[in-house]
């Protein structure tokens, strides 16, 4: 029965038939209220030879985490180095796991703050991740490798979805066996089922999707099917973007081994997702949210039109650096700067004209001072909305704005637009027990590699915002067979930050957590190699460095010695 039922979730998981939220609708608007940000950073390889990991990540939990806010902080796998002889990764190692440790209990940050997923790094010698799932905040936390984080505003609901794609055999470098088996995609399906009221479904891994040896073919056809906005993940230590059957691929350097490219902000804006990469310590950093960039990752599907003829089209972007800057402002095609000025702590806006501009693409450009080196610049596109067409879209007998009550704007592309509703009612929501923690759902119950500690060693106490943390009632998914994900009562901590430019306190829930273990319908077969001290895709290099060595080796020993 137990086989039968796997191959059933097998056979579930492959098909992806669950009904689909409607994905992102992205909204151009003058309203500054809606908006939000994260940042997520991949492979901090703490423990590898040099100062720049513990320096960076430090970095990232203090200093840029008090500078930019974020809602969610991200790390995307290889958390330390598993460093070995002569640097090369083999196998983990405790201090690198303490120091990681160390420096997140150092900087304060919480569950509701600060997100960690495990990479191929985290996993040598260590098919149970038990690594990972002793000393990682999120792994300690729920004993798990995957997680669900459910963040509500008063303007939307917004799913971020860690996944693990690290393969479960603890192989030794170069051997790097990723990717997903049935259990962890049904794990990634029971996530996408739990949030069916996401405006957007965000993603983060630690291999590329081109890199998993099983599993692969069915998570692209999950996110496309519940139309994730993006997947974020590290990996090859090189940066790429790529829009991929309407999901964003972004591709990070790595944060501990290189100085550049290795920062990702990810700004959603009325829906519309933008995303930029910068350098760790390098600021100001700047990004355009309003209006889309249409060239977004080679071509942006989602990226809507901005109407002719318009005399106060917004331009909105957000700006963060170690002191207030001077002034902020934009230039449209090489035209006059105009000033822009800022709405809420770290958001600016201005308005340009739109008066005669033909349909096509025009250059946008956003510099804050004194920092004027350092600036965003996108294309977006001019054209006609279905609130500045002269059609009656919707059949109502109006025809655009400001006629017809359905448009925000002229540059709402939906003559049915209907404003969002007033916040959620605060009574809703009540204090987080203590203890929440060790009440979370029990490990996937299908696992056989993901089991208790084997040390027994008690998980240390996980810092925790109690203050601002609420309880929200997450609906439990449909399949109890697969991981149980009915969490008796889903742990909701509050409020990330002193954020003041939300009208209410958002809510992150964690919701369905489990992570999956074999099925042997999806036997791993072996990869190309893991990402090593070489920072590629393959393993040769590491390999290469010991038989380098050896070889130096006996050459020294048949070169005849000097005399003094």
């Amino acid at each position: 029965m137990r086989v039968l039922a796997r191959l059933t979730i097998a056979i579930a998981t492959l098909l992806v038939t669950s009904t689909s939220a409607a994905g992102p609708r992205p909204h151009y608007s003058a309203d500054p209220t809606r908006i939000l940000w994260f940042m997520t950073v991949a492979d901090t390889h703490i423990g590898s030879n040099g100062d720049r990991a513990v320096e960076n990540l430090t970095w990232l939990l203090n200093d840029a985490f008090h500078i930019v806010q974020p809602q969610l902080m991200i790390t995307c796998g290889d958390l330390t180095d598993a460093n070995g002889l002569w640097g090369i990764p083999w196998t983990q190692k405790e201090e690198e796991w303490r120091d990681y440790r160390r420096i997140i209990d150092d900087s304060t940050r919480t569950l509701s703050e600060y997100m960690d997923i495990p990479g191929n790094h985290d996993q040598y010698g260590d098919k149970t991740l038990s690594y990972y799932r002793r000393w990682s905040p999120w792994g300690s936390a729920f004993d798990r490798t995957q997680h669900s984080v459910r963040l509500e505003t008063n303007f939307g609901v917004y799913h971020f979805l860690g996944v693990a794609t690290p393969g479960n055999d603890g192989a030794y470098p170069p051997a790097d066996r990723a990717g997903l088996d049935a259990g962890e995609l049904a794990y990634i399906q029971a996530a996408f089922d739990a949030n069916p009221d996401a405006n957007m479904h965000l993603v983060f891994g630690h291999h590329p999707t081109g890199n998993l040896n099983y599993g692969g073919k069915e998570f692209l056809g999950a996110m496309s099917t519940y139309q994730a906005s993006s997947y974020l993940y590290g990996h090859t230590h090189t940066y790429k973007s790529e829009y991929r059957d309407g999901t964003l691929h972004v591709n990070l350097d790595t944060l501990g081994k290189a100085d550049k490219n290795n920062v990702a902000i990810g700004v959603i804006d009325h829906d519309l997702l933008s995303v930029r990469i910068f350098s760790a310590g390098i600021w100001p950093f700047v990004v355009i949210s309003t209006p889309a960039d249409a060239g977004l990752g080679g071509g942006n599907p989602h990226a809507y039109s901005v109407p002719p003829n318009w005399t106060e089209a917004p331009v909105r972007a957000v700006v963060f650096a170690p002191r207030a800057p001077d002034k902020v402002e934009f230039q449209v095609a090489n035209g006059t700067w105009i000033e822009m000025r800022e709405v809420s702590p770290s958001v600016w806006q201005g308005t340009m004209d739109t008066t005669g501009m033909e349909a096509g693409r025009y250059n946008l450009k956003v510099r804050a001072h004194p920092w004027t080196s350092t600036s965003d610049t996108i294309s977006f596109r001019i054209g006609a909305t279905a609130c500045s067409n002269g059609l009656d879209d919707d059949f109502d007998g109006l025809t655009d704005w400001p006629d017809d009550p359905g448009c925000e704007s002229p540059g709402t592309n939906d003559e049915n637009w209907v404003k969002p509703g007033p916040d959620p009612d605060p009574d809703t929501t009540e204090p987080v027990p203590d203890q929440a923690f060790g009440e979370e759902a029990d490990p996937d119950a299908i696992s056989e590699e993901v089991g208790p500690l084997d040390d027994g060693t008690p998980i240390e106490d996980i810092p925790v915002d109690q203050d601002n943390a609420v309880l929200v009632d997450v609906p439990a998914a449909d399949v109890p067979a697969v991981n149980d994900p009915g969490a008796p009562d889903a742990w909701t901590p509050g409020d990330p930050g002193p954020r003041t430019d939300q009208e209410s306190p958002d809510v992150v829930s964690p919701g369905v957590d489990a992570s999956g273990g074999d099925i042997p319908t999806f036997e791993p077969v072996r990869g190309s190699g893991g990402c090593t001290a070489g920072g590629r895709e393959t393993g040769g290099p590491a390999w290469l460095l010991v038989a380098l060595a050896g070889l130096a080796w006996v050459l020294r020993r048949r070169t005849p010695g000097c005399s003094r």
